[in-house]
């Protein structure tokens, strides 16, 4: 398609375009139509400008990403849930269902937000039976793009929910189910934010697939201005600097506390006396969800598998076979069907080995 067609349907499709100055607008299409690759080669990948922030200056908000809404049903509930959903086949797999059941099931009311395209019936009425909003969105920004779109479109939940909880497709499960999840939830004190992993890369941060804070920690003007004005950055790197660690930095500055559920601390305690490659000067080296996803998931009984395990050649093919076969025999068939269907087996298996005790 040549350009200025290009561009004219960006301008038709795209409002936060049209609500641009014309010196902004003039910037926006140096950078879309000449500079993109080598901006995002000689800026976005150098360790010397990176931080620079050039990638949040240039990006667009999440709210500007929103192409369409559809109500589905309204139910009594105590929390708010945002849920990000992304698929490449735009279609909704069976384990997103169960977790959305769940999530449910533990008294929330989700608005879901995706990336994908207009779902078949089916599966759209599917979704409006088991969520209040559904949001389409442009596909930028990640799945903090996915949340800050959903809360750009939710009207004031202040006055009844008794907190909030982000969540993503980024993880298989639950296996079996959240009920001791939702019980420490129920238990979480109103000064603290709630995670299931935490991770010491960059900085000590809870992992953002499952973040729940009270509504009072919601409510805080910082807090709620940084859900209500997330930009939908193009590098991984800088996203996660800016706000998976970012959102942990602010929560502490702000006077609460954070928490994981399984933290890391946790997870080197376990009844083991050695531990190959990994101790606890080098913990920042490591990302528990994905080099100790096998204790996590087999020890600590930790209801969910990091989805890029299976998909992203982590693990060896007897390593998924043997997962697949202990799900199947917990009778969880929405997470042992996916593996079936989309595992991609590796060479080598990805997580740090621990040696039990004798």
């Amino acid at each position: 398609m040549p350009t200025g067609r290009r561009l004219l349907m960006e301008l038709r499709t795209t409002p936060y375009l049209r609500s641009l100055s014309w010196p902004h607008f003039l910037v926006w299409v140096l950078y879309k139509y000449t500079l993109r690759w080598p901006y995002r080669n000689l800026v976005l990948n150098n360790p010397i400008t990176k931080h620079l922030d050039f990638d949040y200056f240039f990006s667009g908000r999440a709210d500007a990403t929103v192409k369409q809404v559809v109500d589905g049903s309204r139910r009594t509930a105590r929390y708010r849930v945002y849920f990000a959903h992304f698929d490449p086949e735009d279609t909704v797999q069976p384990y997103v269902f169960r977790y959305l059941d769940e999530l449910l099931a533990y008294g929330g009311e989700i608005v879901f937000s995706t990336t994908s395209g207009m779902f078949p019936s089916p599966v759209l009425e599917q979704l409006k039976q088991r969520c209040c909003k559904i949001v389409f969105r442009k596909n930028s920004g990640l799945d903090f793009g996915s949340w800050g779109a959903a809360v750009s479109v939710d009207e004031d939940i202040s006055g009844w929910a008794k907190g909030v909880l982000f969540a993503n497709d980024s993880v298989l499960g639950p296996a079996p189910s959240l009920a001791e999840i939702f019980a420490e939830v129920d238990r979480c004190p109103v000064n603290t934010v709630l995670g299931l992993t935490d991770c010491y890369l960059h900085f000590h941060h809870l992992q953002s697939y499952f973040l729940f804070m009270p509504i009072g920690i919601y409510r805080h003007p910082e807090i709620k201005g940084f859900w209500k004005n997330i930009r939908c950055m193009r590098g991984k790197p800088g996203l996660i600097q800016r706000y998976e660690v970012g959102f942990s930095r602010l929560v502490v500055k702000s006077g609460f506390s954070i928490r994981a559920l399984y933290s890391f601390d946790r997870l080197l305690s376990v009844s083991y006396s050695q531990i190959s490659e990994i101790d606890m000067a080098h913990r920042w080296k490591y990302n528990p969800s994905i080099h100790c996803w096998h204790q996590l998931f087999y020890v600590l009984k930790f209801p969910f598998v990091k989805k890029e395990i299976v998909t992203k050649q982590r693990c060896r093919a007897v390593t998924l076979a043997r997962l697949e076969k202990y799900l199947s025999e917990m009778k969880c068939d929405w997470v042992s069907s996916y593996i079936s269907e989309k595992a991609i087996p590796g060479k080598t298996d990805m997580e740090i080995i621990f040696r039990e005790e004798n």
